[in-house]
Formats: C-alpha cells, structure tokens, sequence
C-alpha cells in the first residue's frame, strides 16, 4: 500500500509539472523559438528535475518542445493557436483552443500505443530474432491504423457532446466542432507516425522521426498562413494543415521503413502479420495510451463539474 501511494504521488506530480510548462508555452510565457532551462524551470515550479525532464520528453512527443543533443530545448511552434491567434479573430483562437485538451487525450492515447511498439520490436531486436522484428512490425503497422480509425470515428462522431461536456462557450462551439471533426480525419495518419517513431527508436534512430516531425511543423506553419491569410479560413484552414502536415510526416516515416532490409523493415506481406503478435502489441500499446490518456479525463470531467 505504502509503495502504491508514492508511485501515485510520483505519477500526479510529473503531470502537474507537465501541464503547467505546457500551460506556458500556450499563453507565451515560454516564448516560441526560446531555449528551456530544465533547472531554472524545477526552481520556478519548486520540483526537482527529473519530473521537468518527463515533461519535456511528453511534450516533444506532442510537438511542443525539440529536445537538440548537446544543445538543449526549444520551444516548438504551436502553429494552429499562434496563427489563428494572430492572423484570424477571437472566435477562431478560441475556437482552436478549446480543442486542446481533447485533442491531447487522443493524441495522447496514439502516443502510448506507439510506445508499446517500441518496447515490442526493441525486444525482438534484442534478442536478435529478426523475423521476429519483422512481423511484430508490420503486425503493429496494421494495428496502428486500426487503432487509428477507431479513435478518429469516435472523435468525429463524439466532437459536439464532448466540446459541450467542457462547457465550451455558444459562440465557439460551431467552430470548435468543425476544427476537431477535420483534425479527426489525421488520427489514422498520425498513428501511422507514431508507429514508425516507435520502430525506429526501437533500433536506436531517434534523429530520422524528429527530422521528419521537423519537416511537417514547417509545412504545418506555411499551410497554415496560406489557409488563413490567403484563403481566409479560420478554424478549418488550420485544421486542414495540420491533417496535410501530419501525412507528410506519416509518409517520410513509412518511405523510409518500406526501403530498410533488416529487422526494423516494413513488409506489405500477409506472411508478416501474426494474431498471437497483433495482440502482444495491443497488449502493450493499449495500456500504455491508456497511461497516457487517463489524466486527460480526469481534467476533461473536473472542468465540466
């Protein structure tokens, strides 16, 4: 009892500390492009730093922050809020806005699930068996988009009740909904992805998915001034580039795993996908989004109360 009381507090610490600099990038207190001091924010938020460094690892996995090697940490763009913020109304920023903590509970939860394929195909790795590797990849590619499909319907299905249960505001609603339902359709594409970052970290390539993710943020950020300056589209321009971003990013990251020849290779062969290794993956992968996701419920029903 004693152990699972402090694993508990452990757990609710790092997610404080994780949602408070994620609260600061949003508002612009951690200014966009700016270099993050892990020790100066654990002594602006009183924590030590490791629940700072669990922080920063989940919000690079959201796009928020890139972690350089030897260089530190910045500040990622958050292109949808910072352009529709700028360049469109109040009604579009907010309508943006709203979204976010739903769309972190299912991004989230696609960002858990690639979790559990990295740890599956880094033990076939390990083990070298790289058959093995082999099917557990391209079983966990299937299950990937799956897992993707089912999220983005029910997110697109559920978009309405679920911006109402936060209690977003009448004027934002409409917009909101709109941006959420467009932003659903990239789910399966962004499970995709994050089953290739999964792969590839796996056979210790982190490099490739970042560069990857950096090449769509940037296109993420042209789209998005075309879709609003341009076009003058508000919620739904910036939800369209995102979705346009993130198959970028899907694309370079199944390319270049179609083109590999070892273990980590992406096989479009039935021979490759197994029942008993789809449901090790899911095994792993659905707690793991789960682990990911559950915080966001729990804020998701305290702010409806």
């Amino acid at each position: 009892m004693p152990e699972f009381s402090i694993n508990m507090t452990t757990d609710l610490l790092k997610d404080v500390i994780y949602r408070r600099i994620r609260d600061m990038i949003i508002n612009g207190t951690l200014p966009m492009g700016c270099k993050i001091s892990e020790s100066a924010l654990a002594t602006r938020l009183s924590s030590t730093k490791a629940p700072v460094r669990d922080a920063l690892r989940r919000l690079q996995s959201e796009g928020l922050v890139h972690i350089r090697p030897k260089s530190g940490t910045f500040v990622f763009n958050l292109s949808d809020i910072a352009v529709a913020g700028k360049f469109a109304d109040y009604r579009a920023l907010g309508s943006v806005g709203s979204t976010t903590l739903l769309v972190s509970l299912f991004t989230g939860f696609l960002i858990g699930l690639g979790s559990g394929i990295n740890v599956c195909v880094a033990h076939k790795l390990g083990m070298g068996d790289e058959e093995g590797a082999k099917t557990t990849v391209c079983s966990s590619a299937l299950i990937s988009l799956i897992v993707g499909l089912i999220v983005g319907v029910i997110c697109n299905l559920f978009a309405d009740p679920f911006l109402k249960l936060l209690g977003t505001k009448d004027e934002l609603i409409d917009g909101a909904v709109l941006y959420l339902k467009i932003y659903s359709l990239g789910m399966p594409i962004m499970a995709i992805y994050n089953f290739g970052n999964g792969v590839l970290s796996a056979a210790g390539e982190t490099k490739k998915p970042l560069f990857y993710l950096t090449i769509a943020g940037m296109l993420n950020v042209i789209l998005n001034l075309f879709f609003v300056i341009v076009c003058h589209r508000a919620a739904d321009g910036v939800a369209i580039a995102s979705v346009m971003a993130q198959t970028l990013s899907a694309f370079l990251v199944v390319r270049h795993l179609l083109k590999r020849t070892d273990g980590c290779a992406l096989k479009l062969s039935r021979r490759y996908i197994k029942r008993k290794t789809c449901m090790d993956v899911l095994g792993m992968g659905i707690p793991a989004g789960i682990q990911n996701a559950i915080f966001a419920v729990a804020n998701l029903f305290v702010q409806s109360g």
